[in-house]
């Protein structure tokens, strides 16, 4: 039997801190990981401690869901 298709809600909310902006994605109104630009190139997306570099914000934020929903609770 296949499970239905449950509906999330991501955002992305976008935080200065100083010269550094971090975004943060939220699921369902829980913040799950965040991504921050490294240099021109590269992004970093942490989810619980775990950092992962990509090539783009996209990919980050990729990451982050599919931690999500290996991971969830």
């Amino acid at each position: 039997m296949s499970r239905k298709q449950k509906s999330i809600q991501i955002e992305i909310e976008e935080n200065k801190l100083g010269e550094r902006t971090i975004n943060q994605v939220l699921i369902n109104q829980r913040i799950v990981g965040t991504v921050e630009q490294a240099d021109k190139k590269t992004f970093v997306a942490v989810v619980n401690k775990n950092e992962m570099r990509e090539k783009s914000f996209d990919e980050a934020v990729e990451w982050i869901i599919s931690e999500y929903n290996l991971h969830q609770k």
